[in-house]
C-alpha cells in the first residue's frame, strides 16, 4: 500500500520495470557499468536503471548519452529509509557490481526486501549473499545481462528470493550476538 505512493513521489512509475543500484559515485561502486549492462540488453529488456543514493555525476550522464541509454535512467537522490525500502521491493533486481566493499550491506538489504541480487563475484559479496545471489565478474556486462534475463523464469526467481530470505537470518541480532560471544569464547546463554 505504501510502496507505490513513495515511488510516485520519487518520480518513478511503479508499473515500469527497473533495476536498482544503491551507492555513491565512487569509482569502486562501478556505477557506470550498469549503463553497459543496459546497452548489452538492448531491446531484450526494456526497463530502466534506478540509481539511488548520491546525485548522478556528469561522467555517468555523458556515458549514458554516448550509449544512447539516457532515457533509461532514473535518479533517486538520498531516498528516505521508507523510500529505499520501496525501491528495493519494487525493483526487478538489485545490481551491485562493486569492485570492492568493506561488507556489502546493500546485498542483504535487497534480500530482506525480497529482491533478487546480481552482484560482483569479488569478495565480500559472495560471502555476504550466502550463495543466495547471482555473481558475475564486475567488468562482464554480457554476463550481468544474461543473469538479469534468467530472472524471467519465475520458478528460478522465486528460488533465489527464498534463498535470500534464508540468508538474512544469519544477520538477525540474536545470531550475531551469539557469534560474537563464541568469538570471545563466552557462553551465549550465560
Amino acid at each position: 500500500e505504501k510502496r507505490n505512493p513513495l515511488l510516485l513521489a520519487m518520480g518513478i512509475n511503479a508499473n515500469e520495470p527497473f533495476i536498482l543500484h544503491v551507492g555513491t559515485e565512487h569509482p569502486r561502486k562501478n556505477r557506470n557499468f550498469l549503463l553497459h549492462i543496459i546497452d548489452e540488453l538492448g531491446a531484450s529488456w526494456s526497463g530502466k536503471i534506478c540509481f539511488a543514493g548520491m546525485p548522478l555525476d556528469t561522467k555517468l550522464l555523458e556515458i549514458a548519452k554516448q550509449l544512447n541509454v539516457q532515457d533509461r535512467i532514473i535518479s533517486a537522490v538520498k531516498p528516505s529509509h521508507e523510500g529505499l525500502v520501496a525501491l528495493y521491493s519494487a525493483a526487478e533486481a538489485f545490481i551491485f557490481p562493486s569492485l570492492s566493499e568493506g561488507f556489502g550491506w546493500p546485498v542483504i538489504e535487497a534480500q530482506a526486501c525480497g529482491t533478487p541480487v546480481i552482484a560482483s563475484n569479488f569478495e565480500p559479496m559472495p560471502e555476504v549473499s550466502g550463495s543466495a545471489a547471482l555473481h558475475e565478474h564486475p567488468k562482464d556486462a554480457k554476463a550481468f545481462a544474461k543473469a538479469l534475463l534468467a530472472l524471467k523464469d519465475e520458478t528460478y526467481r522465486k528460488q533465489l528470493v527464498d534463498a535470500g530470505y534464508k540468508n538474512i537470518e544469519r544477520f538477525e541480532l540474536k545470531h550475531m550476538i551469539d557469534d560474537y560471544l563464541k568469538l570471545y569464547d563466552l557462553d551465549a546463554d550465560e
